[in-house]
């Protein structure tokens, strides 16, 4: 990895109005860069989950069942939750718009945790967000 995140990043208002970090700051120059046509499916549910994604352009929907439950924008992670806890994909993510998305790696992720606290905390308040936004969501 060429450069350490940058620290103290400012959080942005999201899809629905959700506080959360713009991690395209994390990923100035990714390492690792896949790029995404609308329609195509980035990871299925049930994959295993070997990496994560910043989304720095464009949309994805997380699928599950083949029932989309959200709609994620740019700035925001993909597939996090199976890299912290190496499970399976608990969704399916695909491309409504074309994107461009920084792929992490296990390896590349506990080596940012470990230079920089503040990308790990991050991550944890994404995910925090994110399952607060679905439990809301639930509770409708």
């Amino acid at each position: 990895m060429n450069s350490c995140p940058t620290f103290g990043m400012p959080a942005t208002a999201g899809p629905d109005s959700i506080a959360v970090t713009d991690f395209t700051k994390y990923f100035k120059e990714p390492k690792t860069v896949v790029e995404l046509a609308p329609g195509e499916t980035l990871f299925a549910q049930g994959d295993t989950g070997d990496a994560m994604y910043a989304l720095l352009e464009g949309e994805i929907d997380i699928v599950v069942g083949g029932t989309p439950v959200d709609r994620v924008a740019s700035g925001r992670l993909i597939g996090e939750m199976a890299i912290v806890d190496a499970t399976p994909r608990s969704a399916s993510a695909v491309a409504v718009t074309a994107c461009r998305l920084a792929k992490v790696d296990r390896r590349q992720f506990l080596f940012m945790v470990h230079e920089a606290p503040t990308f790990a905390i991050d991550v944890m308040r994404e995910m925090a967000e994110r399952l607060r936004h679905w439990h809301e969501r639930a509770n409708q």
